[in-house]
């Protein structure tokens, strides 16, 4: 019976997604009774090393084998599941693993093993050229990672090092990809599917609201590839006829300057004052043009009983039913966008159908409840099944 786990995460430099699944996960397991060591690293910290030893640490970093099998043997962990491992922890942690005889989940959160960026995006659209080499060389011809050939050619040959010596392939018991699109891609790059299982993301239960709201939405990073520019050119044709508003903050943020009217930025917000306002929208737009991984956004605006309108491809695809719980339009195409909302907006029929299938969705698959079942069993096969 499992009863005492280890999870390895190492926190971004701005806290995101991953960082709150990584301590939503924890939570659930540590409210059902089960013992949780954390093994967790900051990559801030890891910034202030030279580049030397960042780029050598990145390949194999053997003081966190060394720190890794120490908690594991201490703690008599049965099973390490790995969250975010890059830069500062590294491959290391699988073979700190092996020394000890322990199982590793290792969860995808991003394309990182076959993709700089990592979200297949380069130049304003979807990019998938490094996607069946094992070495990424276009990313450092590119310089996706961070704008630098030295950062990117350093990150594809960790990588691609480890592609060679079979790392990602065998060192790994089960992977957890956190959709069918993602963990299509990621057979398509290398990995044996046998070993990738299918586990969503979760949020807690906001409550749901049964009224029509007022306003479109958007949440999200003020970035190209969240897909600003398609949201806002849309607005432009719709002529105030339809009033959004839009929570975050990001690189294009200058542009929420010179907004319509009809538009209402409320900048960078916390996550109660996103559900405040999921509470008051008739709907959400994701006009994501890259390939996003798992968008918390969409399963909390689920939750609230919010229909989406979403880019076509990547996670939506698996995570909205167009027609059901929403629609989705052609990636960056905005008059298609518009199109969207105008057939949802004042269709108080549908919009009312939507809303309780987008929460039924929720409360069938994206709980805390269901997805820590999700995960123990994830966790028993296992051990029970351990690669060695």
């Amino acid at each position: 019976m499992l009863q005492n786990v280890c999870l390895a995460h190492s926190f971004y430099r701005d806290p995101g997604g991953e960082d709150v699944v990584f301590l939503a996960e924890r939570d659930v397991l540590l409210s059902h009774g089960i013992a949780v060591q954390e093994f967790t690293q900051d990559n801030r910290e890891f910034e202030h090393l030279t580049r030397w030893r960042q780029a050598s640490r990145l390949l194999w970093n053997q003081p966190i084998r060394r720190g890794v099998r120490h908690t594991l043997r201490r703690t008599k962990a049965q099973l390490l599941h790995c969250h975010n491992i890059f830069p500062a922890i590294s491959p290391s942690i699988y073979a700190a693993a092996a020394d000890v005889g322990v199982p590793v989940v290792q969860t995808l959160h991003n394309f990182r093993l076959l993709c700089a960026n990592p979200a297949f995006f380069r130049d304003g659209k979807v990019c998938e050229l490094c996607l069946p080499r094992p070495f990424g060389w276009p990313g450092i011809v590119h310089a996706c990672y961070r704008g630098s050939h030295v950062a990117s050619a350093v990150l594809a040959s960790m990588t691609g090092l480890h592609w060679l010596r079979g790392t990602w392939q065998e060192s790994v018991t089960t992977y957890i990809a956190l959709t069918e699109f993602s963990r299509q891609k990621f057979i398509e790059g290398g990995l044996p599917g046998n070993r990738i299982v299918v586990k969503p993301n979760f949020v807690s239960d906001p409550g749901f609201v049964s009224d029509v709201g007022t306003y479109a939405l958007f949440v999200g990073r003020l970035s190209p590839e969240k897909g600003l520019h398609t949201l806002l050119q849309a607005w432009k044709e719709l002529g105030g006829k339809i009033p959004l508003q839009i929570a975050g903050g990001g690189p294009l943020s200058q542009v929420m300057t010179s907004l319509p009217e009809s538009v209402t930025w409320h900048g960078r917000v916390g996550r109660e004052d996103v559900r405040k306002l999921m509470a008051g929208a008739r709907l959400l737009v994701f006009p994501s043009e890259c390939y996003e991984n798992f968008p918390l956004v969409l399963i909390e605006a689920f939750a609230a009983g919010l229909p989406v309108i979403a880019s076509d491809h990547g996670a939506a695809v698996s995570i909205v039913a167009h027609g059901e719980t929403g629609l989705r339009f052609r990636p960056g195409d905005w008059q298609d966008l518009v199109r969207r909302v105008t057939e949802l907006w004042d269709n108080s029929t549908r919009l009312k159908d939507m809303r309780l299938a987008a929460r039924r969705e929720y409360l069938q698959n994206y709980t805390p409840e269901v997805n820590f079942r999700l995960l123990v069993r994830i966790y028993e096969n296992a051990v029970n099944n351990t690669v060695t």
